[in-house]
């Protein structure tokens, strides 16, 4: 099994005012979308020989709080 790693990213950052189930949010929320790749797959057009990365995308959606937690935590990750 191949280890998975970052081959891309994209985020985009959003203000929820307000929602069809509640009249007032005001909630910042950010999307993440992580592409990983690493597994190989073998493509049958391809000749033989050619192995492709196959990319996965995670999509993520994270509020303050959330955002604070992923922030800390990979901060310690960083420092072990």
């Amino acid at each position: 099994m191949d280890e998975q790693k970052l081959v891309d990213y994209d985020w985009n950052f959003e203000f929820v005012i307000g929602s069809s189930a509640v009249s007032t949010v005001d909630q910042p929320l950010l999307h993440l979308r992580l592409d990983l790749g690493g597994g190989r797959v073998s493509s049958a057009a391809a000749a033989p020989s050619a192995i492709q990365t196959s990319v996965v995308p995670l999509d993520v959606e994270l509020d303050r709080s959330q955002l604070k937690n992923l922030i800390s935590e990979l901060e310690t990750a960083l420092s072990a």
